[in-house]
């Protein structure tokens, strides 16, 4: 039995078949009646995702052309920002946006915050510290001084200026890299972008190191100079116990190789020679230097002198002190007011002694001691490992200081 045809179909039964829009597209809907539904085809597509953006709603109109293509409006998604809003500018990249981050603003537990700097303090030595400081303190008065507005961390071209700066004022090399790294670790260590690491500084830096190459003006002290300086420290002392008491330390610097900074005060938390640390016998005198420049940690070295027809000249010395000093502890070199030698005393004897037999007072300083000390093992055929052990030195740099 077959069914009749229905004389009145649902509006919805297909696409487009609703009276509101089939009088929105007639031409699409007249199309459809003739060829029946089809899909859309690729062209048709393509056509329609060619279509300006900024017609929004906007139906496709058939081509005259293209009769057989139908084009299938795509759903269009309205901006959730209309064209015309203006959106805020983006910061620019740069230190100068950057937010100051610091090891100490967040993140540390108050009780704990004297713990934390009580280690960063120690993590570099009180002249590391102080040579920092200096090159930090030189960085804003050249910012001051050229009127650059002094930012933190500061940025490239700052750094370019600065290096240009110190090199116009004839500041040795040395000194400028030690500056940097002053400005470098206290960006390490707030986290900072530290822009003294960039090739272009690199570069600079090398260029610097070309056209003021670093010479060591320090002249040695033999052992005849050795023995001009001794024979007029009592005129130069104000005391016959001061005579006696820097003639045995011009000795032994000599003879030890001792840097400056392991016999004499400098703080309190310096490791110095004490009174303890030296014995003295028959055959030899034996050092304890608890800590150097290349022993940071303070192990310790011993050492020990032999006595010969060349360091004869240093057990009589050492017996003469020894016969005068107070009987005391604490340093081995002390005046006999009991008080320490210092740093300073010795240089300021060391200077008025050159500079009375009429040396040149620039280039022999305390350092001329363990340079001449050092010449004098290598003259009298010690082995280069011999003198790299009692002069403590970890590499290779005590062959600039063997001048022949």
């Amino acid at each position: 039995m077959l069914r009749s045809k229905r004389k009145s179909k649902s509006p919805y039964a297909r696409p487009n078949a609703h009276p509101a829009l089939r009088a929105l597209n007639p031409a699409t809907t007249a199309t459809q009646t003739q060829a029946g539904p089809s899909r859309p085809t690729q062209a048709a597509v393509q056509f329609v995702s060619t279509q300006p953006q900024n017609q929004e709603h906007q139906l496709p109109v058939d081509d005259p052309t293209t009769s057989e293509q139908t084009a299938v409006p795509l759903p269009s998604i309205a901006p959730s920002i209309p064209l015309s809003t203006s959106v805020g500018k983006i910061q620019i990249p740069g230190s100068a946006g950057r937010q100051d981050s610091s090891p100490f603003t967040s993140g540390i537990v108050v009780p704990l915050r004297p713990h934390v700097e009580c280690l960063l303090e120690a993590a570099i030595s009180k002249n590391t510290a102080s040579t920092y400081q200096k090159g930090i303190n030189s960085f804003e008065t050249f910012c001051t001084k050229h009127n650059f507005i002094f930012c933190w961390p500061p940025p490239l071209d700052h750094i370019i200026n600065y290096i240009a700066y110190l090199h116009a004022n004839k500041v040795s090399y040395s000194t400028t890299r030690c500056y940097l790294s002053g400005i470098s670790y206290k960006l390490q260590l707030e986290g900072q972008i530290d822009n003294t690491k960039t090739f272009i500084v690199k570069k600079m830096l090398e260029g610097f190191r070309r056209l003021n190459p670093a010479k060591d003006v320090r002249s040695p002290i033999s052992l005849s100079c050795l023995n001009k300086l001794v024979s007029i420290l009592p005129t130069v002392c104000t005391s016959l116990y001061e005579a006696v008491m820097f003639s045995a330390a011009f000795h032994l610097a000599f003879f030890a190789l001792l840097r400056i900074s392991e016999f004499t005060f400098t703080s309190n938390d310096a490791p110095a020679l004490l009174f303890h640390d030296v014995t003295i016998n028959e055959t030899h005198i034996g050092l304890y230097i608890k800590g150097s420049k290349t022993d940071q940690y303070n192990r310790g070295t011993k050492l020990q002198i032999e006595i010969n027809s060349q360091t004869q000249s240093l057990f009589k010395h050492m017996r003469e002190f020894l016969a005068v000093r107070p009987q005391i502890q604490g340093l081995f070199f002390c005046h006999f007011n009991h008080k320490p030698l210092t740093k300073y005393q010795f240089t300021s004897v060391l200077h008025k002694s050159v500079k009375f037999i009429g040396l040149d007072t620039t280039t022999f300083k305390s350092h001329s001691f363990r340079i001449g000390g050092a010449t004098h093992l290598y003259l009298q055929g010690h082995s280069e490992e011999d003198i790299k052990s009692k002069g403590r030195w970890k590499s290779n740099a005590f062959c600039s200081y063997i001048r022949l």
